[in-house]
């Protein structure tokens, strides 16, 4: 997953003591999964390691390297009978960690032909967790036995379900005597006492009358539940049957608590007592996505949810947190913890203060002490949470570059401000942005200042869009900026003084050298010597 690893690359030139200890510094926004223990606090796998979430005292606790994780970009949550927490990791590091809040982590699986880890459910004995393979159509289950401590022992796996291929293995379940697992081809279930590595061993319990519906959760019980987008299906006398009133939305997870069926889709909150079903929608962020020209996921949505016995629903928002919404007045208590916006930072640095600063399409992270300070471009704004008194955000008045063009250079200048590139915008869309960290005010350089396209590497076209590669700061305090397809003026660098801030510019030597890459800068006395890497072309 390349964008994880930035972070990993991000994370280790912060917090490396020697060349075997690492941390890293993650987004713990979104929630994939949520478990709640017996005391009351709220865990969450999210992308960027384990949330904690202490309801009484109002506290985060994050939970990642440093307290002995081994991988942080989770997909999957479940506590065993001691209360301990495993975690199922997403790819390309399908692993499997078992957490003790008391002693770290306990027990550690992986296997390199998984690819990803989906839901995990805990028997008496044993423990069957979904897994995704590297190779093309690879979706099985993974068994465990528990040994006597209740820690995981990998036994075996089953991915031999059906002759008709199966691309999508949504749940799986456990009863007394046999294993279900919901399908995209139907509900299969085997004998525990069987040899489930053979298909013969295994029946499609959905029967012929859902044999067209993708199955997304199945709920065993006396009587018996299978859900499909949309749908609802019930098993009487063996015979499945349409449940109550269809529903709205794409299932992402299905819970039932005594009388109680609740249901999960990206938008909706659907719950069911005997046939009567309540459709709440998610009252947070922007559900619409109005800005989209670079075909992002950019919408507020659930990810999971938990159902409390006092009529309390804990849910995971996409980019929120948790939030705690109380059935009895309809509120919601939205819990935010301070962290980074994103798990992707395509520049760093540090500054003489000691904080450390990064950039991204995204946004820009300010990190001083504990603390962290999130800057987004207004357009982004109305997908956080801009009300939280724990979670720092700030909007910039800024149109952020066309991806897959990305600010690759973030400085410090002499004064203090951060100053960084923008590449890939139009005038009237600044490419280089500098931001005075004291007042939050943002200074915008556009095309008076950085030179763009003019009809030489694009025939015909004489836009002006504006492409910004490296920054670099001399000794000096000159801040120096590689300009590729200068084509209208030929200024291939861009130079502001540290003196007053004025701009000049550096011509391109010939009619060939339109595209610097990247600069280093070289003291000689009072002078600077200056090289330039050039693409071909």
């Amino acid at each position: 997953m390349f964008v994880f690893s930035l972070v990993f690359f991000f994370s280790i030139i912060f917090s490396q003591d020697d060349l075997s200890n690492w941390g890293a510094i993650t987004s713990y926004l979104t929630p994939t999964g949520m478990a709640l223990n017996s005391n009351g606090i709220t865990y969450a796998s999210t992308e960027g390691g384990l949330l904690q979430y202490d309801k009484v005292n109002d506290e985060f606790t994050f939970i990642g390297l440093d307290e002995g994780l081994v991988y942080l970009d989770l997909s999957s949550i479940a506590l065993d009978s001691k209360e301990r927490i495993w975690l199922g990791g997403n790819k390309p590091r399908g692993c499997l960690q078992v957490y003790d809040p008391e002693f770290g982590l306990v027990e550690f699986f992986e296997d390199a032909l998984i690819d990803s880890i989906g839901k995990i459910v805990i028997d008496d004995d044993m423990a069957l967790i979904i897994y995704k393979g590297k190779t093309l159509g690879d979706f099985g289950i993974l068994k465990f036995n528990l040994k006597q401590d209740g820690l995981p022992e990998y036994k075996d796996y089953f991915n031999n379900f059906s002759d008709d291929p199966i691309t999508q293995i949504n749940d799986v379940d456990v009863s007394s005597d046999s294993i279900y697992v919901t399908t995209d081809k139907g509900l299969f279930s085997g004998n525990k006492e069987d040899n489930l590595k053979f298909s013969s061993n295994w029946h499609n319990s959905s029967g012929q009358t859902l044999e067209n519906l993708s199955l997304k959760h199945f709920i065993f019980g006396e009587t018996s539940y299978l859900f499909s987008n949309g749908s609802i299906h019930v098993r009487t006398d063996n015979v499945w049957s349409d449940y109550c009133s269809s529903f709205s939305g794409n299932v992402l997870q299905v819970e039932k608590d005594d009388q109680k069926i609740g249901i999960l889709t990206d938008e909706y909150f659907h719950e069911y007592i005997d046939c009567q079903v309540s459709s709440y929608q998610i009252p947070f962020g922007s559900q619409v996505n109005t800005w989209n020209s670079n075909n992002l996921d950019f919408k507020t949505y659930f990810t999971s949810f938990l159902m409390v016995d006092n009529d309390e629903v804990i849910f995971g928002i996409k980019d929120h947190g948790i939030s705690f919404w109380s059935q009895f007045d309809d509120s919601h208590d939205l819990k935010t913890p301070n962290t980074p916006i994103k798990n992707v930072y395509n520049a760093i640095v540090m500054t003489e203060s000691g904080a450390l600063a990064g950039t991204s399409h995204f946004g820009t992270m300010y990190k001083h002490g504990d603390n962290f300070f999130n800057f987004v471009p207004d357009v982004y704004e109305k997908y956080y949470n801009t009300e939280s008194s724990s979670f720092n955000l700030t909007s910039l008045n800024y149109t952020p570059g066309d991806l897959p063009h990305v600010p690759i250079t973030i400085m410090e200048k002499n004064n203090g401000n951060l100053f960084f590139c923008n590449s890939g915008v139009l005038p009237g869309s600044a490419a280089i942005l500098e931001l005075n960290l004291i007042d939050d005010q943002l200074i915008k350089y556009d095309d008076e200042v950085i030179d763009g396209w003019d009809g030489i590497y694009q025939l015909g076209t004489n836009s002006h869009y504006m492409l910004v590669n490296q920054i670099e700061k001399d000794d000096f305090g000159n801040m120096w900026v590689v300009n590729p397809f200068c084509e209208k003026q030929g200024h291939l660098l861009a130079v502001q003084s540290s003196n007053d801030d004025m701009w000049s510019h550096v011509l391109v030597p010939d009619d060939k050298s339109y595209l610097p890459q990247t600069i280093a800068l070289e003291t000689i006395g009072a002078q600077q010597r200056i090289w330039l890497g050039f693409s071909y072309g």
